[in-house]
């Protein structure tokens, strides 16, 4: 399997498990997380980054504080790679109907400006809440997205 297959499968199986584990997620990004893929790309796209490490991708960066149009409007997802755009929550955006993005060049992401990026674990210890809150949401979600089949 290619390098970008595999990573959709990834990003197809991490975003069947996020809205069945974010019940048992702590309350923070619980409430953050609730209303997926909506107001969340930069709290499932860390989660997403941690799960992408584990799965054999270790150079996944975090790309965040991306705006563009008169709006504003903001969004961050994950660069794998340095070249491969991943992304499980674009849909949010009435003018991009894909689930999941992953592809090395996406006209559409390069439509934000001023986007920052860094390693994802810089998002992941942000500070001590958020990264305690992290941990334990990451726990949950391993707990579905590792379940024996039935």
């Amino acid at each position: 399997m290619d390098r970008l297959s595999e990573l959709r499968c990834l990003a197809e199986k991490f975003r069947a498990a996020l809205p069945l584990a974010t019940g048992r997620f702590p309350p923070y990004l619980r409430g953050r997380l609730q209303a997926f893929p909506r107001n969340c790309c930069d709290h499932a796209s860390a989660l997403l980054g941690r799960f992408l490490q584990e799965n054999g991708f270790p150079d996944v960066e975090y790309v965040y504080n991306a705006y563009r149009g008169t709006r504003a409007e903001t969004h961050a997802w994950l660069l794998v790679d340095r070249e491969i755009v991943v992304d499980i929550t674009a849909s949010q955006f009435p003018d991009q109907p894909e689930e999941i993005i992953v592809r090395r060049d996406s006209a559409w992401h390069a439509g934000f400006e001023h986007a920052l990026s860094g390693p994802v674990e810089e998002q992941l210890r942000l500070n001590r809440m958020l990264r305690s809150e992290y941990d334990r949401a990451y726990r949950e979600l391993r707990k579905v997205l590792y379940a024996p089949l039935l």
